[in-house]
């Protein structure tokens, strides 16, 4: 866990030297929406539908956000 979480915090440190800040935080705001797909994945951890359902906003917003205009 300590790995992943440095792993994320180098990457987010990194972009935001690489891309405009504002995408940088478009994408770290998915960042609970992949933490349930990759738990489910692979952990094999099953979460309520309720969990699912909540992040559909998430991941639409995202998308919305960072579609070109």
């Amino acid at each position: 866990v300590a790995l992943a979480h440095t792993i994320g915090h180098v990457a987010a440190t990194v972009s935001m030297s690489r891309v405009a800040i504002s995408f940088t935080h478009i994408i770290k705001s998915a960042e609970p929406a992949f933490s349930v797909l990759l738990s489910r994945l692979f952990l094999r951890q099953p979460f309520p539908l309720l969990v699912y359902l909540s992040s559909l906003p998430i991941i639409g917003g995202c998308a919305l956000a960072a579609s070109p205009p």
